[in-house]
């Protein structure tokens, strides 16, 4: 069997995350890296994690692939997926300009949204609202987009089912159905809230960006070799376009203003490539009730580089870590991981050398 792993970028992502883990004192993490335009999966690092020379003394924690075996909310890294049903359907673009309030009561009595830090009334463009992670700016636009069109694009998206990734014990991820959803979810959902997903198929909805807007099903398997020697290739589905090409673009400039000065992922730029990615924080569901669990979050950054012509995704998803926000945590992660991709795939440098002082 010929695996799609890259051995030398998959000590990379194993080593980054360790220190990562270490250094935020996070409880878990995953890393998570792909090449969007074949689904082939190039590292899959996690933690906890085994040695497999001593698989008596392992824990059940440790033996999971929590990459492909666990779900968690996303948080703002599903903003990109608002942002692509909005520009989709034409309702919004780059430019237009959204009323974003202190607060939103998206339903009166029930629920109040905030940001993540306390403003007054703003004027934003969309590019800036994706840039500035704003809940309520994206709310506004999810509030035009409708919830039959937000529920479609995560159905597209490949929420809710499994990648079909040639590994044990996927999840498909929880979704509500939208003939379920109540006042509030309209709001949730276009934040990351009350979904739940694997690292795998976020990675997949960044790819699918990256790829032109096909979607190419995961896998872990090159091919075979034979006992005279022979490769055989895999078998490869065939890709399923979700967005249309244009919208892909436009929305991969979008989010690379989320890695631009004023973006909430600048710790995830490059200085070679242009990078293109979401940050995303969100608060860990309580598995004994209803709500959250106080103080504990989930931190990631998904992108792909480089942003205009991308040759690798790359997932960086924290659990627990301190601090909790996925550009302080999760971006220096991805800019370590996708550098190294990028230098690996043998990637022309895309960018002119900074200037030295």
């Amino acid at each position: 069997v010929v695996l799609t792993i890259d051995q030398h970028l998959q000590y990379v992502a194993e080593q980054s995350l360790a220190r990562a883990v270490r250094q935020y004192h996070a409880k878990a993490g995953s890393v998570l890296v792909m090449d969007p335009r074949s689904g082939e999966v190039l590292a899959m690092a996690n933690l906890p994690t085994f040695d497999p020379n001593r698989f008596a003394r392992s824990s059940a924690e440790g033996r999971k692939n929590r990459a492909v075996t666990d779900v968690f909310e996303p948080g703002s890294t599903n903003k990109t997926i608002t942002a692509a049903a909005a520009l989709q359907h034409g309702v919004v673009t780059p430019r237009t300009r959204i009323t974003v309030p202190p607060a939103l009561e998206l339903c009166p009595g029930v629920k109040t949204f905030h940001d993540a830090h306390e403003h007054g009334t703003e004027v934003l463009s969309f590019a800036e609202v994706v840039a500035h992670s704003s809940n309520i700016g994206t709310i506004q636009v999810a509030k035009a987009l409708g919830p039959q069109r937000l529920a479609r694009a995560e159905l597209d998206f490949g929420y809710g089912r499994r990648t079909g990734i040639d590994l044990p014990g996927e999840s498909p991820g929880i979704i509500l159905p939208v003939k379920d959803w109540r006042c509030t979810d309209l709001g949730v959902n276009a934040i990351g809230q009350g979904v739940a997903v694997t690292v795998l198929q976020m990675a997949s909805v960044y790819a699918t960006v990256a790829n032109g807007g096909v979607l190419m099903a995961p896998t872990l398997l090159r091919g075979t070799v034979d006992a005279a020697g022979r490769f055989e290739a895999s078998q490869r589905k065939p890709g399923r376009r979700v967005l249309s090409a244009a919208t892909a673009r436009t929305l991969s400039r979008i989010l690379e203003g989320v890695v631009a000065e004023g973006g909430t992922g600048t710790l995830a730029a490059l200085d070679e490539w242009r990078v293109a990615g979401k940050t995303g924080t969100a608060r860990k569901p309580d598995p004994k009730r209803r709500g959250y669990l106080a103080g504990a979050y989930v931190a990631s950054f998904i992108g792909f580089a480089p942003a205009e012509r991308p040759a690798a995704v790359v997932a960086v998803v924290l659990d627990q870590p301190t601090p909790i926000y996925g550009g302080v945590v999760a971006a220096p992660v991805f800019r370590e991981v996708a550098g190294t991709a990028l230098r690996r795939l043998g990637m022309p440098p895309s960018l002119p050398p900074k200037a030295v002082r």
